[in-house]
């Protein structure tokens, strides 16, 4: 089903809902992913498959992880895709979400830092390079866009080192090994021994081992400097970046809200200024992807579906942020695709079915899908009759 919805879209497919919960790992006998992978391709349609994209303890005990030395995700092999199979990122959105330990407790200030241990990733990243001279894999990056709480900050030095530090935190925590070989000089100073040290081995083995990089945008935030305390004990990650990250200033949101959403409040050109510091921070010729944007709605039953598929809501959104998108080329951005996010309604990962990303809506009681509005805007725009 989903394959026949994205021809009727004329889309290229990214890891769908349905895709996604249909694993490489552990080794399925059915072999479920391998067939969506060939359906694709029967369909001539372009799959980006994220291979690391959410990942509990007990899937960790079953198949490891990407911290082991030894696991089934170094053995994951080019065969195991389609001939024709054109790229696919490495990760999807590195972050923790909703983790306790034993008893309640949430995971340490030091083990917050254990997942930044990239050359993990570049090891496997630098097989399939060396195996297979063709292949295209990536990062996908979780990126936020951030507004100085102060509208003046680029007439003070001070503050726009605090703004740059911020996007640095954000959008740089993995970019900047990749590319440089080092975590940024902000995180540096600030984390110390706590952050994990890269050898000179390690640096050769990471830096520039990607072929493009994948950016998640969905919304920004404003930026306000916290004072730094240096007797203050250790916290969190989020306290370790001392900012202050809101979604107004002065009781004015820096975007309308997205229905049904606490985390996204719309505001685009946070994506062109996103791309804009990359290209410009690191290299103007990085191959960059859009790997997830999209809109929410609140999921309530009591609306009709009639009413449900006429997100228009939906349809200003990506009107308003693939025009940042074209913005961004038209300036020079090596700017390269672009996926929605997404296809059908689905599980999301902290708010479950109480809300609704997609294109096509999704009936939870029978499973039916139907074109929203959206979708049907997509096609046209997709296929040259949308502006």
């Amino acid at each position: 089903m989903v394959l026949e919805v994205a021809e009727s879209l004329s889309i290229r497919v990214k890891e769908t809902a349905e895709a996604r919960r249909s694993r490489i790992l552990p080794i399925s006998s059915a072999g479920n992913c391998q067939q969506i992978l060939i359906r694709i391709s029967a369909f001539a349609l372009l799959a980006c498959l994220s291979m690391y994209g959410q990942i509990t303890q007990a899937s960790q005990k079953r198949v490891g992880s990407a911290l082991s030395n030894s696991t089934e995700y170094l053995n994951v092999k080019r065969s195991n895709f389609p001939s024709d199979f054109v790229f696919g990122a490495s990760t999807a959105a590195a972050q923790i979400e909703g983790s306790t330990k034993s008893g309640g407790k949430g995971p340490s200030v030091w083990d917050q830092y254990v997942c930044f241990y990239i050359y993990k990733f570049t090891y496997c990243l630098n097989l399939v390079h060396q195996q297979h001279k063709g292949d295209k894999v990536g990062y996908g990056n979780e990126g936020f866009g951030y507004r100085a709480w102060d509208p003046g900050f680029h007439k003070k030095k001070p503050q726009m080192v605090k703004m740059s530090a911020t996007v640095l935190w954000v959008a740089s925590r993995f970019m900047e090994p990749l590319l440089l070989g080092q975590y940024p000089l902000s995180m540096r100073r600030l984390v110390k021994d706590r952050l994990p040290v890269f050898t000179a081995k390690d640096k050769e083995l990471v830096k520039g081992s990607f072929d493009f990089i994948g950016i998640n945008y969905y919304t920004s935030r404003y930026a306000k400097h916290i004072p730094i305390n240096p007797q203050a004990a250790p916290v969190s990650y989020l306290v370790d970046q001392h900012v202050n990250s809101t979604v107004d200033k002065d009781g004015v949101l820096i975007g309308p809200n997205a229905g049904g959403s606490a985390f996204i409040y719309v505001y685009p050109q946070g994506l062109y200024k996103l791309l804009k510091f990359m290209t410009e921070h690191y290299n103007k010729n990085l191959t960059i992807y859009i790997t997830e944007n999209g809109f929410t709605e609140k999921n309530d039953d009591s609306i009709p579906i009639p009413q449900a598929l006429n997100d228009q809501d939906r349809i200003e959104f990506d009107q308003k942020h693939l025009h940042q998108i074209r913005r961004a080329i038209n300036n020079g951005m090596n700017v390269k695709g672009y996926f929605y996010y997404s296809l059908f309604d689905d599980f999301e990962w902290s708010e479950g079915f109480t809300i609704r990303y997609g294109l096509y809506y999704v009936d939870f009681k029978n499973l039916k899908r139907i074109p929203k509005k959206s979708a049907k805007w997509y096609h046209d725009f997709v296929q040259g009759d949308q502006k």
